[in-house]
């Protein structure tokens, strides 16, 4: 497909390519797109819901196809755990305003 500025993820078998060099430079500059590999679509069908992507950014699907598949229940758990992350982080930029 087209890798274009209203694409929101780049999904990667590989970390190297033309689209995925364009994409490190969107995300320097514009924050977007994700870069994550085949499993973070996967997971997201299997648990019906969005999940966030940093554990889906670190390796390439070359490299997590080497791995066993994460159990769900250990989805849920890394999931809560990154909520908790983002809302504390929140909450202390809105404590620090306030300061």
């Amino acid at each position: 497909g087209t890798l274009n500025r209203s694409c929101t993820h780049l999904v990667c078998y590989r970390y190297d390519g033309d689209k995925y060099q364009t994409a490190r430079k969107w995300q320097g500059a514009y924050s977007a797109p994700s870069i994550v590999n085949h499993r973070w679509v996967e997971d997201c069908l299997r648990t019906w819901t969005y999940l966030s992507e940093p554990i889906y950014e670190d390796k390439c699907g070359e490299e997590v196809d080497k791995e066993p598949v994460i159990p769900l229940h250990e989805l849920v758990k890394l999931e809560v755990e990154d909520s908790e992350e983002a809302e504390d982080a929140v909450m202390s930029e809105e404590e620090e305003e306030a300061v």
